[in-house]
């Protein structure tokens, strides 16, 4: 830098004689300090590495010694070289772009930032506000300076009287009907937002009353300033006029009118064809509407009506225009649907809206492979394949036949999972009508119908599942969601029960090593080793039915008891039906908004209507439980509640916190919770210092590859920044756990019995690097064991603080 240049340290807003860091006034400072991380300027540091010569460096290099020339072309072709000589430039430009330039003390800037605050305090009513910038040296040794903005406001202005002037009679009846709401009151600071706000509500009121050709700019106000400074008070004049046109022809108005809607026009073709409407030949009419089409329409009349919110004698509405397109979008089988407006004769009292449909294309193909890792499956290829019909019944209707697979390798065995499913998205409530007219077509409901079936082949313990679901959904406003899931049917049958043992090889080790030192169990070995599956199942009878030598209230025992029922439960066939109803609050208003929170609702109730009707439908009984298919049911409730909450703390970095609470009580029918609806702990978007389904739970340490539980807690909070370009970094705590509550498990290592046992809370702490590819983001963290419930008491915390000993995970997008 020159001698008389200076880098900004910080701005420093002095309002009316005191400090303050109101966002208002600081957001008209664009220039700030260079950031920093962890106090160094990183991205001032990578610009001002930047060599903008870098190419002719090279070029230099390369003839600096007079042999090196040639050496290279001996070594690497001329192509070769030059890619060289532009990698050294791009990445010179990639260093330029991802830095920070200088933020440099500028009198022109400043002064012109000054200028911005005076005229941002005029537009709130201080229209005699002053700022004045002060210089003032921080460091001479770093040549750093802090700006000082020195800001008089002096008293605001206020509005007094407000009165009207509106040439057109029809307007002003119609602003007579909101003039209580104005946004504008006598008493009011003045605030040009609020006129803007005042102008565009009296717009919206005009239009959608009917005055079709209401003109924005026919708005204006008067607003008199006393400018001797003695009165502060400003009388205010609302001027609507009535534009007449420069030529007038017959049928020209000179006041404005109410416009009533005479005809509703649909035009639908086949294909691609644009749509040449003399063409067309009338299909048929429907509530209203009348329906043109090349040929047969293949569109339900009533489905497209429904969606549409003209009809003939309405009076015209811009907000009834925007609500049919949005109708119509959903419906999901139209381009871009349009609509528009003509004057139905030459006096230009009424008018024609002409809707233009073309569809999309009927017939949709996808397929799409992805490689993947997980804790049992060293490495596999996934694949997912997919056909979609749409309006199969003409009805809006879209048909989704998929496949999807996948095949990989674990260890030195094959593992493969193949299944196959089929929807149908209906946009509608699909129900008797004394049901679906409880939900308006405003609220976009849908129906979603499906069936689907795998066939699961891996490490030994194969499945089969087969699963069918009736849920509907709808959105009563911006900002709710509401999933009701009226039937959620699985069936789970698990086909090699007998191989379990040779699949949970630690469980299998702690069964074996116990056999081998007590007596009476020569018959179940086979040469060293427990014979699988009859030999450790006898092992199992012979401990727990009390005729070994382990006592029933041993550790030994409650070891055998703890892997029988954890593999009673993973080996159990399950037959689930029940419903749930999902209710979520968003107030998010796009996917850039990072200001918000999210409220998530769930219950779920499988099995307990059955149980109900079990004794009227005459069900078998089988000890406490009925059979249905000769298989018990599965009966349980379960109840979630999610809560997300995103502050933005500046131009980059936010704070996300999630708290989650779910629990799943067996009841009746059931001593236990199915492991696919139970929850596990772990992995990249729950605790990420320890690894997927190896948490808990509670504080036994069980080493099996799932923990599963039907009750968890989990805390999750994430401080998100930038670092260079689309590089942003994270830093994290993680609180979570699961425990066993209500169901049929005896260790109290990992049951929940009370308020101390939030003593075994796991506490992970970590920090992540992200790279936002714009449609992705691409997350590694790297997770630390802050507090260990596994461990001793006295041994839990930052024990396993190691690197060593961290957990990283690799994930898409934010984990909340």
């Amino acid at each position: 830098m020159d001698e008389n240049q200076f880098l900004l340290s910080e701005n420093i807003i002095m309002y009316n004689g005191e400090k303050t860091n109101v966002d208002s006034i600081r957001k008209l400072l664009p220039q700030k300090a260079n950031t920093k991380l962890l106090g160094i300027p990183l991205k001032l540091l990578l610009h001002q590495g930047a060599n903008p010569n870098a190419g002719d460096d090279f070029d230099q290099w390369l003839l600096r010694k007079p042999k090196r020339l040639s050496r290279m072309k001996s070594i690497w072709s001329q192509k070769q070289i030059d890619q060289m000589r532009a990698y050294k430039m791009r990445f010179q430009e990639w260093k330029t772009r991802n830095g920070e330039p200088p933020s440099l003390v500028d009198s022109v800037l400043y002064n012109n930032y000054a200028n911005n605050i005076q005229t941002y305090l005029s537009n709130n009513g201080f229209f005699k506000a002053t700022v004045d910038v002060e210089e003032i040296l921080e460091n001479q040794k770093r040549k750093r300076k802090n700006l000082v903005y020195h800001i008089q406001t002096d008293l605001p202005y206020t509005l007094d009287t407000i009165s009207t002037q509106i040439q057109s009679p029809v307007i002003d009846s119609l602003y007579r009907e909101i003039q209580k709401g104005s946004l504008i009151k006598r008493g009011d600071t003045f605030n040009t937002l609020a006129f803007e706000a005042e102008r565009n509500r009296l717009y919206r009121h005009f239009r959608n009353s009917g005055v079709y050709d209401f003109q924005l700019n026919s708005i204006d106000y008067e607003v008199l300033w006393d400018t001797t400074g003695t009165d502060f008070l400003l009388p205010t004049k609302i001027n609507i006029e009535t534009p007449q046109p420069n030529n007038q022809t017959i049928g020209s108005l000179s006041s404005h009118s109410i416009k009533k809607i005479n005809k509703v026009t649909v035009y639908t073709s086949d294909g691609s064809k644009e749509i040449l409407v003399p063409d067309y030949e009338q299909s048929t009419s429907f509530d209203g509407l009348e329906f043109f089409s090349e040929n047969k329409l293949r569109y339900s009349p009533k489905i497209l009506a429904e969606a549409i919110g003209l009809r003939p004698g309405d009076v015209y509405s811009d907000e009834a225009r925007d609500k049919s397109l949005r109708q119509l979008n959903r419906l999901q089988v139209f381009e871009y649907p349009t609509i528009n407006y003509s004057y139905s004769d030459s006096l230009q009292k009424n008018l024609n809206a002409s809707i233009i449909l073309h569809p999309k294309e009927r017939f949709g193909l996808e397929f799409g492979a992805d490689l993947t890792q997980s804790n049992i499956q060293d490495q596999g290829i996934a694949f997912n394949s997919g056909l979609s019909v749409l309006n199969i019944f003409e009805g809006a209707e879209k048909l989704q036949l998929s496949a999807r697979g996948t095949i990989g390798r674990s260890g030195d065995q094959v593992i493969s999972e193949l299944g196959g499913d089929i929807s149908l998205n209906i946009p509608r409530i699909f129900a008797p009508n004394m049901f679906s007219k409880l939900i308006p077509v405003d609220q976009k409901p849908s129906t979603a119908l499906s069936l689907g079936t795998a066939i699961q082949n891996n490490i030994g313990l194969d499945k089969q599942t087969f699963s069918a679901n009736l849920s509907y959904r709808w959105e009563p406003n911006d900002y709710k969601r509401i999933d009701f899931k009226l039937i959620d049917f699985a069936f789970i049958n698990n086909q090699n029960v007998e191989n379990y043992y040779n699949i949970y090889n630690n469980a299998f080790s702690e069964l074996n090593q116990l056999a081998l030192n007590i007596s009476g169990t020569s018959d179940f070995f086979d040469s060293n080793a427990l014979d699988i599956p009859l030999g450790v199942e006898s092992f199992v009878d012979f401990v727990l039915s009390g005729n070994s030598e382990i006592a029933s209230n041993s550790s030994e025992y409650r070891l055998v008891q703890r892997i029988d029922e954890r593999k009673n439960r993973l080996t159990q066939n399950n037959l689930i039906l029940g419903s749930s109803f999902d209710f979520v609050y968003n107030t998010q208003t796009d996917y850039f908004d990072e200001n918000f929170s999210q409220i998530r609702f769930k219950i779920e109730t499988v099995g307990n209507l059955l149980h109900l009707l079990s004794p009227s439908l005459n069900l078998e009984e089988q000890g406490d439980s009925y059979l249905l298919f000769d298989l018990p049911y599965t009966q349980y409730i379960k109840g979630e509640f999610d809560y997300i909450r995103h502050w933005l703390l500046g131009d980059a970095s936010v704070l996300a916190f999630r708290s989650f609470i779910g629990l799943a009580l067996p009841l009746g029918n059931s001593t236990s919770i199915p492991f696919s609806r139970s929850y596990f702990s772990g992995g990249a978007n729950d605790n990420r210092a320890w690894e997927v389904y190896r948490l808990g739970p509670g504080s036994s340490n069980t080493g099996n590859e799932f923990n599963e539980a039907n009750f968890k807690l989990a805390l999750n909070l994430e401080y998100r920044f930038d670092v260079i370009g689309a590089l942003k970094g994270a830093l994290f705590t993680d609180v979570g756990n699961i425990w066993n509550l209500g169901d049929d498990v005896t260790d109290s290592k990992r049951k929940f019995e009370g308020v101390n046992d939030l003593e075994e809370l796991a506490v992970g702490s970590g920090i992540g690097l992200r790279y936002d590819f714009g449609l992705f983001l691409f997350r590694l963290d790297t997770g630390f064991k802050t507090h260990n419930p596994a461990l001793p008491k006295p041994d839990r915390w930052f024990t396993d603080f190691k690197l060593r000993k961290a957990n990283f995970t690799i994930g898409i997008n934010y984990p909340f």
